[in-house]
């Protein structure tokens, strides 16, 4: 596993989000459209460029319901989609 570090708080609980832990051996750092996930309230969140780096943001329901990968990440684990 490959850990970044990314300092952006979760935009439903508001906990900073201070690493990104890539579970492949040749994943990328986040990126635009990259999907993140907070520990302290199990949601789902999109990283998207801002003005200071990359911020995250709260998913679109087109963007869950599009991903069959993601619907069953959530399923399995218990995770939150909260819009």
């Amino acid at each position: 596993m490959t850990t970044y570090i990314q300092l952006a708080p979760c935009p439903f609980c508001g906990q900073p989000n201070d690493a990104q832990t890539a579970t492949e051996a040749d994943s990328n750092p986040p990126h635009a459209g990259a999907l993140a996930m907070c520990w302290g309230c199990r949601c789902i969140g999109v990283f998207e460029d801002g003005p200071d780096g990359l911020e995250i943001r709260k998913p679109t329901l087109e963007e869950i319901a599009q991903n069959e990968h993601v619907q069953r990440i959530v399923q399995a684990m218990g995770m939150n989609v909260v819009l």
